[in-house]
Order: C-alpha cells, then structure tokens, then sequence
C-alpha cells in the first residue's frame, strides 16, 4: 500500500470525526474550552476566573524579573556613582 493511500484514509477518518463531532450537540457543550454553554452559572464564572489566571500567569512573572533586574541595576548605579569618590580618596594616601 503507497504512503498516499494511507494519508487519503487518515485524512478520512479525522474529516469524518470532526463531521461527527459537529452533527451530536452534546460532544461540543463537553470541551472545556466551549465554557460559552455554561455562562452565566457557577461554574463558568470559575472557568473564566482560572482561564484569567492562567492568562495572566507568565505577564506577572516577567514583570517580577524584569522589576527586579531594574532594582538590582538602580541600586548598582547608585553605588557606582559614589564609588569613584571614595577611589580617589584612597590615591592620595598614597606615598
């Protein structure tokens, strides 16, 4: 059998278990991402909730490291502002 008759069946069945999928109504209100058929309920208020979380997630731990390496290079460039200072004191007493 040639590796294009076995795509063509592949592709076959998926075409006709998305058909299926689509034709019974009760297959679609059980994907979890299909939340519109439980709005306004308690439970879809906790889907949304979890789904802003998760969304959000990534954007509050980038936003942590990048504050933090901003407060580590402020605090860095302040120190070295008063570090020429105290180097040049320390040359005079130099003999």
């Amino acid at each position: 059998m040639g590796e294009g008759v076995r795509m063509m069946r592949r592709c076959r069945a998926l075409g006709m278990g998305m058909a299926a999928l689509l034709l019974i109504p009760a297959a679609g209100h059980a994907c979890s991402v299909c939340g519109g058929a439980a709005m306004g309920t308690d439970a879809g208020t906790g889907f949304n909730t979890s789904l802003f979380f998760l969304i959000a997630m990534p954007y509050v731990v980038v936003g942590a490291i990048a504050g933090w390496l901003l407060y580590r290079y402020r605090r860095a460039s302040g120190q070295r502002r008063r570090a020429p200072a105290q180097h040049l004191t320390s040359l005079h007493h130099v003999e």
